[in-house]
């Protein structure tokens, strides 16, 4: 579930979640939104391509295929 905040630079959502490769928390918290809405629509998209299992993390190509291989 996001939350959302009015900025002098417009609407940021912020929404925690548990990463799909390392099971570590983040969190995202994109700012710039024009309206409520817009960042509502964006929280949204964000939360159905965690739901997907796309990957979250700026993890290089070496680290995830290295983490992949230890797994697998």
């Amino acid at each position: 579930m996001a939350n959302f905040k009015k900025h002098p630079t417009g609407w940021e959502f912020r929404l925690k979640y548990r990463d799909p490769i390392t099971q570590k928390i983040k969190e995202k918290s994109p700012r710039g939104f024009e309206t409520k809405k817009e960042a509502q629509i964006a929280a949204v998209a964000f939360e159905s391509k965690l739901a997907e299992g796309f990957e979250q993390s700026d993890l290089p190509l070496l680290s995830f295929l290295n983490e992949w291989l230890q797994e697998y």
